[in-house]
């Protein structure tokens, strides 16, 4: 068995040069944020965004699922007496299950152990070994199994070390945050108030999301004057507004896989549901967006939808299908909006999936494709009874 290359690892850098180096790409950052962000209202919300997204995830090893690969080799053993020899070893490598962030194996705690730590990385396992000639099993069987228990007890040590530090750097993370939000925020209002007076309009950066609304708005669907039947649609520039926070949320979702992976297709729908109701005050409930089916997101008004919104997790042809019957089953007024999300958790190939969606939708019977982007198709379909918008996203959250 091929095992991944060995690396020295807690050596890189001491947790206070990499403490530092975290908090001046905060800095960075928060520095680079646009005023219009710096001034929302809300700004216990942005904060707790920014501490999640900052916060440094601790290194669990799972002791208990340990896999022991056995290879038999020869190895050049001294001799004091006949010198260089070689003889047959027997090498055992113990692959441990392993979570939190990579990168801090190679981070020094403030408080370590004054030794030398090799060991393997691949595919979230921590790869160590050892070593013993045939001989010296024979006459001890336990050998390599004590070395091995003993290396492991070492590394642990270690990393509870780090953890340490690591639950430090993220109980001062909040009110490290607040004070350079503070301080950039306070920039933001001289600049503000500077182009106030000089009568200079503030133009908002059309290419940069927002990270949270700057404002809820109340949707409410609108009757189409044209029609003689009671039938209600959500105007466009909503519709349009609810897909820009659906793809919002999504981009978080791809660019912070390992957290979001682990969750499935109904607690990833609730963060779209808590993002979309965050910009939208509802009629009554003060939540314009429901959960009313298993996966689905609506706007719902006289018992019927004007927006609805599937998420699943891809599974292939069939998931598509059984979200277009699902989306066509329901309850709604003639002229509705949708979404189909889905989420790619299981498959490596993401360009096959794009391809094989783009195929699915040319052979949807009174289809009309209206656009389509990288990872997104919007389309409408026709029949005598409705005429229906859906807006197709797929995010990639293979880990």
């Amino acid at each position: 068995m091929r095992m991944p290359t060995e690396h020295q690892l807690f050596e890189r850098e001491n947790f206070f040069d990499f403490e530092r180096s975290k908090k001046e790409e905060i800095e960075c950052d928060i520095d680079r944020m646009s005023d219009d962000d710096l001034l929302l209202p809300d700004q216990e919300e942005m904060l707790s965004y920014l501490v999640e997204k900052y916060s440094l995830e601790e290194i669990y090893l799972d002791t208990d699922n340990i896999e022991k690969v056995p290879e038999k080799d020869q190895k050049s053993v001294h001799d004091n007496f006949w010198g260089p020899q070689l003889v047959d070893v027997l090498t055992i490598y113990w692959k441990i299950p392993f979570s939190g962030q990579d990168d801090l194996l190679f981070v020094q705690p403030s408080r370590y152990t004054m030794q030398i730590f090799n060991a393997a990385i691949d595919n979230n396992y921590l790869i160590i070994s050892d070593y013993s000639t045939i001989a010296d099993i024979q006459k001890e069987p336990s050998i390599i199994e004590n070395k091995l228990k003993n290396k492991l007890d070492k590394f642990l040590t270690q990393i509870a070390n780090l953890n340490s530090n690591v639950q430090s750097f993220n109980n001062t993370l909040r009110n490290f945050i607040s004070s350079i939000l503070e301080k950039r925020r306070s920039k933001a209002d001289i600049i503000k108030e500077a182009l106030e007076v000089m009568n200079i309009p503030l133009k908002k950066n059309q290419d940069a999301p927002s990270i949270i609304p700057l404002r809820r708005k109340l949707v409410k669907p609108s009757m189409p004057t044209a029609k003689r039947e009671t039938s209600y649609e959500i105007l466009d520039d909503d519709y349009n507004h609810i897909l820009g926070v659906i793809r919002h949320v999504g981009a978080t979702f791809e660019r912070a896989r390992k957290t979001f992976c682990k969750l499935d297709e109904e607690e990833l729908r609730d963060v779209i549901l808590a993002n979309l109701n965050g910009h939208y005050l509802g009629l009554a409930t003060g939540e314009t967006f429901r959960n009313n089916g298993k996966t689905d997101i609506s706007i719902e008004f006289e018992n019927r939808a004007a927006f609805v919104g599937e998420c699943k997790v891809w599974k292939g042809d069939k998931i598509f299908q059984e979200t277009i019957d699902q989306l066509v089953g329901y309850t709604t007024w003639r002229d509705n909006k949708n979404a189909m999300i889905f989420f790619n958790k299981k498959n490596k190939g993401f360009k096959a999936i794009q391809e094989k969606i783009s195929e699915l939708i040319s052979r949807l019977k009174g289809c009309k494709v209206l656009s389509t982007r990288a990872g997104e198709w919007e389309f409408k379909l026709s029949t005598t009874d409705y005429d229906k918008i859906v807006h197709v996203f797929l995010f990639d959250i293979y880990e």
